[in-house]
Formats: structure tokens, sequence, C-alpha cells
């Protein structure tokens, strides 16, 4: 029988709730101040945002 890293179920089953955890942390550390450095500066820069959006508009032919 070949031997396995883990002991029980119960072990395989927890440690796959901590990589998961740890996967959805690690997502959060790297998205989360990228998202909130966009709505922060949407929110406190709105008229820079709203002049923008006017040199974006692209008008269909």
């Amino acid at each position: 029988m070949p031997t396995t890293q883990f002991d029980s179920t119960l072990e395989r089953r927890e440690s796959g709730l901590l990589g998961m955890w740890a996967f959805i942390a690690t997502e959060l550390m790297f998205f989360g101040p990228l998202f909130f450095g966009y709505v922060h500066a949407r929110v406190s820069q709105h008229d820079a945002f709203a002049s923008g959006s006017h040199h974006m508009h692209v008008r269909s032919c």
C-alpha cells in the first residue's frame, strides 16, 4: 500500500481548507490595494475622471 502525506481524510480536508483560505488572502492582499486606489482616486478626483471620460468617448460611425 503506497504511503500518503495525510494520515486521514480529515487532515486532507483541513489542508485543502487552509490552502483555499491562503489563496483568498493572497488575492485580497494583491487586488485589494488596486481596487481601493481606483475607488479612492475616483471619489477624491471626480472632476478629473469626468473630464477624462470625454476624451475617451468613441463615436460610432
